[in-house]
């Protein structure tokens, strides 16, 4: 009969510890890879106002908005900031 030694069973939970850190570790790389190939590369530029309508009954969001763009100045504010972009 042949007895087994004291480390051979250590030996093979450590070789069952290191396939399922090894492979914990490969799944992981997968994901941040597909991340990385996945991702947006575009970071759109984005315009935010508010408009304070409180007080107000019935507010027809849009007539504001459309207010807005209408004067110089929300013209403005919204063009000059691309021109940046485009130079």
């Amino acid at each position: 009969m042949v007895m087994k030694q004291w480390p051979y069973h250590f030996q093979s939970s450590m070789s069952n510890v290191l396939v399922i850190v090894a492979a914990l570790m490969a799944i992981f790389l997968v994901i941040y890879g597909l991340y990385r190939i996945l991702r947006n590369p575009f970071h759109y530029p984005y315009f935010v106002r508010s408009f304070d309508v409180s007080r107000k009954r019935n507010v027809d969001i849009e007539d504001y908005i459309d207010k807005y763009l209408g004067s110089e100045f929300g013209w403005n504010c919204i063009v000059i900031p691309f021109h940046d972009l485009l130079a």
